[in-house]
């Protein structure tokens, strides 16, 4: 298995995280993460009792997020 990377965010090496492990990748609050699981856009799998997410998945979710435009960037500094 290859070490997937998106640029500042490197993936671990295996092939899910948890769902604590997700959280803290991809800085997000676990509501926010459920809002995303109930309307489609990550998609996690489940290991008997256990809610994983690909590490596949993550990468897709992440490639898949608007990109900031230039009207935006200017709310972020403030």
């Amino acid at each position: 298995m290859t070490h997937t990377t998106i640029p500042h965010h490197p993936l671990p090496p295996r092939g899910a995280m948890s769902v604590e492990e997700f959280l803290h990748w991809a800085g997000i609050s676990r509501w926010l993460f459920y809002k995303l699981v109930k309307s489609g856009q990550i998609r996690p799998k489940k290991i008997q009792s256990r809610t994983v997410i690909p590490v596949e998945e993550a990468a897709r979710w992440l490639r898949e997020l608007p990109e900031l435009n230039h009207a935006d960037s200017s709310l972020q500094q403030g």
